[in-house]
């Protein structure tokens, strides 16, 4: 599956990258864990049928996403992906 490289600004929240491929009715995001990024599922996105829309972000303090000083708790990270995905 190709994947497209993106990124998105989540008000008030910064420029966040995600990577996206594939289409139709069921979509899948990836939210990764602690020190890594959305790159710890390109081998998973890539095997994944076409059929699927797959969506991975590196959340707040990974990869190129923003790395404020500050707002690390997993309500901030819940947030994150709230906005995200609205």
């Amino acid at each position: 599956m190709p994947l497209t490289f993106n990124s998105i600004t989540l008000p008030g929240r910064g420029r966040y990258e995600y990577v996206e491929g594939g289409a139709g009715e069921t979509t899948v995001l990836m939210l990764h864990g602690y020190l890594d990024s959305w790159y710890s599922f390109h081998g998973m996105m890539l095997a994944l049928p076409e059929t699927i829309r797959v969506i991975s972000f590196s959340q707040r303090g990974h990869g190129e996403s923003p790395k404020p000083g500050d707002g690390y708790e997993i309500a901030d990270y819940a947030e994150d992906v709230i906005s995200f995905a609205e």
